[in-house]
Formats: C-alpha cells, sequence, structure tokens
C-alpha cells in the first residue's frame, strides 16, 4: 500500500505553522503581546498557559499539522503497478481532451499527469516507452524509446491550449496499441484520464482482452469535479447550464 499526495503545496504551510509558533510563543513575550493576534474567544481556546499541561501545547499543534495533512488531500494506492517496471516496452497514453485542463487537481490536471510522469521515469532503469496523445483521434507523441529526458522534454511541452475538444475516444487509442507494442506476449500500457464521458465501457474492455492488452488507468479528476473555463470565462452547454467535469468512475472496469 503506497500514500501519495495530490496536493504538495500544502505542506508550505508547516512553515508558516513553526514561524507561527516560534513567534507566538517566545518566552520573553508577555500575553498582552499575544492578544493582538487572536480575538478574546479564539485566544481563551488555543493560548496555553504556563500552568497548562504540556500535552495540551502538543495536541494544539497536532491539530494544526492533521489540517494540513487534509488540505494535502491524501491517497492510498492500493495495487502496485510491477508490470511497468518489469516488462521491457509499454505505451503512455495520456487524454488531452478539453476536461483535462480543469484545476480540481492543483495546478490542473494535465500539469498534475506531468509530474506523475516524470515521477514515473525516476523509478524506471532499462524499460523503453512510448506516448500516445488521445481525444476523438490519436497522436503520436514518442516511440518506443529509452531516451527518457527527450521523453520528459515532450511531455512538458505539451501543450492543451489551444485544444476544445470535448470527450475523448478511448477505444480508437486502445487499437493503436498493437502497432507499437507487436508482440504475442502480454501488452502493458498506462493511460492518464479523467475517465472520459462513456458509462459503459463494454467494447474496450472485449478488445483489450482480444489483444491480450493490460491496462492500467491513472485517475486523474476529483468526484466532486469542478466547472470548466476557456480563456477566463465557464463553459456552458446548449441549454446555458455551467459545464462540471468530475472523475468518471466507470473508467475502473477497464483497469
Amino acid at each position: 500500500m503506497n500514500i501519495d499526495f495530490l496536493n504538495y503545496s500544502a505542506f508550505y504551510l508547516l512553515l508558516a505553522l513553526i514561524l507561527l509558533f516560534l513567534n507566538l510563543f517566545k518566552k520573553d513575550k508577555s500575553q498582552a503581546n499575544y492578544k493582538k493576534h487572536f480575538s478574546d474567544d479564539m485566544y481563551n481556546q488555543i493560548f496555553v498557559k504556563k500552568e497548562s499541561s504540556k500535552i495540551s501545547y502538543l495536541f494544539l499543534l497536532m491539530s494544526y499539522i492533521f489540517i494540513i495533512i487534509s488540505i494535502a488531500r491524501p491517497i492510498i494506492i492500493n495495487e502496485k503497478a510491477n508490470d511497468l517496471k518489469d516488462n521491457g516496452k509499454f505505451l503512455v497514453l495520456f487524454d488531452i481532451s478539453a476536461s483535462m485542463q480543469a484545476k480540481d487537481i492543483y495546478p490542473s490536471r494535465i500539469d498534475f499527469v506531468k509530474n506523475k510522469f516524470n515521477i514515473l521515469l525516476e523509478n524506471l532503469t532499462r524499460q523503453e516507452l512510448g506516448i500516445l496523445a488521445f481525444t476523438h483521434e490519436v497522436y503520436l507523441l514518442s516511440a518506443i524509446t529509452s531516451d527518457y529526458e527527450s521523453l520528459k522534454y515532450k511531455v512538458k511541452n505539451l501543450n492543451l491550449d489551444n485544444i476544445d475538444v470535448n470527450g475523448s475516444n478511448l477505444l480508437k487509442a486502445l487499437k493503436k496499441v498493437p502497432q507499437f507494442l507487436n508482440t504475442n506476449d502480454q501488452k502493458v500500457i498506462l493511460i492518464f484520464t479523467d475517465g472520459t464521458e462513456k458509462s459503459d465501457f463494454s467494447e474496450e474492455i472485449k478488445y483489450a482482452k482480444s489483444k491480450n492488452i493490460r491496462v492500467y488507468i491513472y485517475a486523474t479528476a476529483t468526484n466532486k469535479g469542478i466547472n470548466l473555463t476557456k480563456k477566463q470565462k465557464i463553459l456552458k452547454d446548449t441549454n446555458g447550464n455551467i459545464v462540471i467535469t468530475s472523475l468518471n468512475n466507470n473508467i475502473q472496469s477497464l483497469a
């Protein structure tokens, strides 16, 4: 079982927390100086008096730390994708539809994915991989290679600013896999996606099984979702309703 965080920047608050406590609880300061930082009600609740137990101070500090951890949004990854390390070759597929620009994951879904891809490369050794990007069409970003620096460069410069295609055709992307992993052995792919808009992935499952494709999904969205914007304007559908994009949990049936 692995633990990861969706919002690493929250840990910067730990530094602010340390500075706050150093500033407020210096021995040479009087209680009058402390009070200027809080309302009377808040002061009476959180101030650790001289006669108070050290345990009270510890509980106060720990409560702030747990708040920061919750803001960092910890997640538990139950399954290790060992095949990505053990297999000689595999493909990484990037969903680049418009919804991947949503910011329900900091700083955005696509930027979060780019960071995770770099972390993946840092944990590989001799494996070769290729990259496909897909919306309703499929694009080759990189053929199979072990040149990790070139892969990092291509993914870093993957720009979605001019992409306004809503939705993705995952089946079409899967049908490209045998062209690059043309082996009779099991083919392994990793898909970064928010789940696309489909509710039934039976076609994709059938095709993957027929071609001996093992699929790993890295879901990059939240269940709550967020509204989509383009050029700082909130997108609306033809009925004038605000477009909300969230994680499509049905995608897990394909993994």
